[in-house]
């Protein structure tokens, strides 16, 4: 009777010893009795939201509990399996959306397809929607759009027949976004509009901000700068209104681009630092669930199209002082997803006070920005006044935490914020009188070197693009992993990228910085 109980377990267990024994995620084994399960071989701790945490009822309880202490397993595990296939179904979609986190896109897609299956047998039409969305995306990350069409459409059509308005309106906004990226701007726009229409309606402003800036990239794109203007404004009110700073900097770096594309350039100049300073004022970043179009994609090609303007503008200093930004942010990212301890020592109290801050800012964030989403009615203005007070107050809280730590635990302080140092900092702090610093910035259609030593600073433009630039490094790279070392190669991305430099070069001591691709060199 056990072994009738456990059958179905077994199938899942599999997948997730797969899942773990394939990427080598850290685990823990199974008690030496579940070994049974998989004929001899070992199991692992299932990752706990994997499962659905609650019981299927109240009288199934115990009956859980006595298989948990038997097998050493949460008492989550079995819930799971005594409820029906929809609850199977909805963790088949979990186990989908993990593969397509890692990469695993057509496993991912597969496992998307079984749940699907699992949900239209239950009649589970919501379930059935919400997978196929999850299916869209990952055929569209495959580079399938027509099957992901298929699929988006397939949902629409489900959730306007079950009647969730929310969950239309939100893959109108995603089929506006596929239909974006084709270049097909009339029926981009056709979608978002109906998506704009039914979040206003809705009081959904958070999603109505996100379908304004994606409408305002579509008018830029077609040359209708007046009226992208328009859209990009009201995006912004809204985020402002509603205290979304991430949202915000998506916003004003699209403003940023189309006034770039007009010839702007201070005007571009203008927004794309308000962008970077939201951006670098954002502790951990609010999701949206849903397509969030912007032209800069990542807040990296910010800093670069701002470095670039300020070149073309003659501001080289300035220029300087945010491709360092630049660096510092893309070092933070890299450490975002590290936990950073603190350690023993005088500063372990300022480190935990600081922690715990910084945990407290992102949940009034979040506080505020839900709180403003809602309908005008349904607003409670104390509330709203009240968490933006201590947002306020933590954050004054923070910085000045911040400063202590900057002097106490320089290191520290270096991993959770953007501090950098300017050209005449360099030159009077970093390199002395026998040594030149020379420091890359790679941009789309160029490259920029700066040649430092202590009373002389040089920008230098090198004629390469970033694909040729590249390419080049990739096929060097590989012609060195293979033994048979291309010379020619090697003086060719010399003459590109050291020779320009040469008669600005005073030291023989050199410090060299990459940026970008050449760190791969």
């Amino acid at each position: 009777m056990l072994a009738g109980f456990l059958s179905p377990c077994i199938a899942p267990l599999r997948v997730y010893t797969h899942f773990y024994d394939r990427y080598n995620l850290p685990c823990r084994q199974y008690p030496p009795r579940l070994t049974l399960l998989h004929d001899g071989r070992p199991g692992y701790w299932l990752p706990p939201f994997c499962f659905p945490s609650a019981y299927p009822n109240k009288k199934s309880r115990p009956r859980c509990r006595r298989l948990s202490i038997y097998f050493g397993l949460p008492a989550s595990f079995f819930a799971h399996f005594l409820r029906t296939r929809t609850r199977q179904a909805a963790t088949l979609n979990n186990i989908g959306r993990i593969y397509s986190a890692i990469g695993d896109q057509a496993r991912a897609e597969s496992i998307y397809l079984q749940s699907v299956i699992l949900h239209r047998e239950r009649n589970n039409r919501h379930g059935a929607a919400m997978t196929l969305s999850n299916l869209a995306a990952v055929r569209l990350g495959r580079g399938d759009t027509a099957k992901a069409l298929e699929a988006y459409q397939e949902a629409l059509d489900t959730l306007k027949a079950i009647g969730d308005q929310t969950g239309v309106a939100d893959l109108l906004n995603n089929l506006g976004a596929i239909y974006s990226d084709l270049g097909r701007y009339d029926q981009a726009t056709d979608y978002y509009e109906q998506s704009l229409i039914l979040k206003e309606a809705l009081g959904n402003k958070q999603g109505a901000s996100v379908t304004l800036n994606n409408i305002g990239i579509i008018q830029t794109n077609q040359l209708r700068y007046a009226d992208a203007k328009v859209s990009f404004d009201k995006a912004l009110r809204i985020k402002q209104e509603m205290g979304d700073v991430d949202g915000q900097s998506t916003t004003l770096s699209n403003l940023g681009t189309m006034y770039a594309r007009q010839g702007m350039r201070n005007e571009a100049i203008e927004a794309y630092i308000k962008a970077i300073t939201a951006t670098e004022s954002v502790l951990q970043t609010l999701r949206v669930e849903e397509l969030k179009s912007s032209f800069a994609g990542q807040e990296s090609d910010v800093y670069a199209q701002l470095v670039e303007l300020l070149w073309m503008n003659g501001d080289f200093d300035l220029a300087f002082a945010y491709s360092e930004r630049a660096r510092a942010r893309s070092f933070l990212d890299q450490l975002g997803n590290q936990p950073i301890t603190a350690q023993q020592g005088s500063t372990s109290e300022l480190i935990k006070q600081e922690q715990i801050l910084r945990r407290q800012i992102r949940e009034l964030q979040r506080a505020l920005v839900a709180e403003r989403a809602r309908d005008t009615a349904q607003q409670n203005s104390q509330v709203i006044a009240s968490t933006a007070e201590a947002l306020e107050q933590t954050r004054n809280q923070h910085e000045q935490l911040l400063t202590q730590l900057k002097l106490a635990n320089p290191e520290y302080a270096a991993q959770v914020s953007v501090s950098t140092v300017d050209l005449s900092q360099v030159q009077q702090n970093v390199i002395d009188e026998k040594t030149t610093l020379i420091e890359y910035f790679v941009l789309d259609n160029v490259g920029l070197a700066w040649v430092i030593d202590r009373d002389r600073a040089q920008v230098v433009q090198l004629n390469i693009t970033r694909e040729n630039l590249t390419g080049r490094v990739r096929y060097l790279n590989d012609s060195i992993l293979a033994r048979d070392f291309d010379g020619d190669a090697a003086a060719e991305l010399y003459q590109s990228l050291f020779a320009p430099l040469k008669p600005y070069i005073r030291h023989t001591n050199l410090i060299v910085v990459p940026h970008s691709v050449l760190h791969y060199l």
